[in-house]
């Protein structure tokens, strides 16, 4: 039963978080998803209450959309393009492993699974200190054309990668506008 909240929890989700990433930006559903992804993972660590747990899994599997599908649009899109297939790959290899880890847990090490929830909770937390400084997918600025941000976003990530030259050009669809 508990996992049948976390796939209508997720089904519902997808219909409603990919139009809020087009509508707010990829950081802030991506961060809002995390804040409720760990916080249902440490209610879930404390509860005793199985309807408690129910609504937890349920709120967990809609988060799941914007770690998942959200969180990778928002990678893809600071990537270079060069840089895009073996990323993906890599991240959706680390996916499965998650999965792969936790059974081989749970099979032959322990199966007190309070250390994974802590550990999932710590990874939450800091992925959100993470994406925070991270600036919004320059991609999806330009699309709403708030070009001035886009370039601020492409010079921050310039910045995280030691690069010196400041980005100030026009870009195609601002010309053409």
């Amino acid at each position: 039963m508990l996992g049948s909240n976390i796939f209508a929890g997720w089904t519902l989700a997808a219909l409603v978080l990919p139009r809020q990433a087009d509508i707010y930006g990829r950081r802030l559903v991506f961060m809002s998803a995390i804040l409720l992804q760990t916080v249902c993972f440490a209610g879930l660590y404390f509860t005793s209450n199985l309807y408690v747990a129910y609504v937890l899994m349920f709120l967990f599997g809609g988060a799941a959309v914007g770690r998942c599908s959200i969180s990778y649009l928002f990678l893809m899109e600071l990537l270079p393009k060069s840089r895009q297939v073996i990323t993906g790959t890599i991240l959706s290899m680390n996916n499965q492993l998650t999965g792969l880890i936790g059974c081989l847990y749970f099979w032959q090490i322990s199966k007190d699974w309070h250390w994974l929830e802590l550990y999932a909770c710590g990874s939450g937390i800091l992925s959100m200190v993470g994406v925070y400084f991270l600036p919004e997918s320059p991609k999806y600025l330009v699309s709403l054309k708030k070009y001035d941000q886009a370039r601020q976003a492409i010079n921050t990530i310039a910045r995280i990668n030691n690069r010196q030259e400041a980005f100030d050009s026009q870009f195609d669809r601002e010309v053409e506008d």
